[in-house]
């Protein structure tokens, strides 16, 4: 990406579940308690490792978490578009 112009661009890929604005954080907490049994079941870690993807840790897991990603990456690359452009 360098060669092609972005010396800074760097690009992880990550998964995340989402839920409509407003959803009660009961409803969030519920979800979230979900995902996080979910990702430690033996058949979710295998097909992780088949998928030659990192098992995220467990404080990985709370939604404030993917709060701050989403919202760093959606700045870094408005940032890095916008750089681009000039």
């Amino acid at each position: 990406m360098a060669e092609a112009g972005l010396p800074e661009f760097e690009a992880q890929g990550w998964n995340g579940l989402f839920a409509p604005k407003g959803t009660p954080p009961a409803v969030i907490a519920k979800l979230n308690a979900a995902a996080r049994t979910a990702v430690e079941t033996d058949a979710v870690k295998k097909r992780f490792a088949d998928l030659s993807t990192v098992t995220p840790d467990s404080d990985e897991h709370a939604p404030e978490v993917l709060q701050k990603l989403v919202t760093r990456d959606v700045e870094k690359y408005r940032k890095m578009l916008a750089d681009d452009a000039k």
